[in-house]
């Protein structure tokens, strides 16, 4: 949820400061300049997936599908009415996330961004 995104974004920077170069650094900085016009922002009744993945030699058995299904249940279980979550086009996951149902709500590209090598960000839905 929002309250859980915003209360990890502190540990986050420090790590990142800690573990990027100067320059690395100094990128990282203009997505947060730049980054909420990217990410809109997640209504209280949304569910938002950050993270998904399967190591590569699982690819291709299901996983991904059990994984996703797994995230709808739990969210439906919390009382959400919706799932969210961002990826950037060309994300070979947005075909697996299309199959479970979702859709993509908002395409953003911000030009700053873009610059930098950012390109068409994607907000995919789900409603429960």
């Amino acid at each position: 949820d929002a309250a859980t995104m915003a209360a990890e974004a502190g540990p986050f920077v420090a790590a990142a400061q800690a573990f990027l170069s100067e320059a690395e650094f100094g990128q990282l900085a203009s997505w947060f300049e730049h980054g909420p016009f990217v990410m809109p922002a997640v209504p209280d009744d949304t569910w938002y997936l950050q993270n998904l993945a399967v190591l590569p030699e699982g690819r291709g058995r299901g996983i991904g599908e059990r994984l996703l299904t797994d995230c709808f249940e739990q969210a439906r279980a919390a009382g959400h009415a919706r799932v969210h979550l961002d990826l950037y086009d060309g994300n070979p996951a947005q075909r697996l996330y299309e199959r479970a149902g979702m859709q993509v709500i908002v395409e953003t590209r911000v030009p700053p961004l873009v610059a930098r090598g950012v390109g068409l960000h994607l907000r995919m839905e789900i409603r429960l």
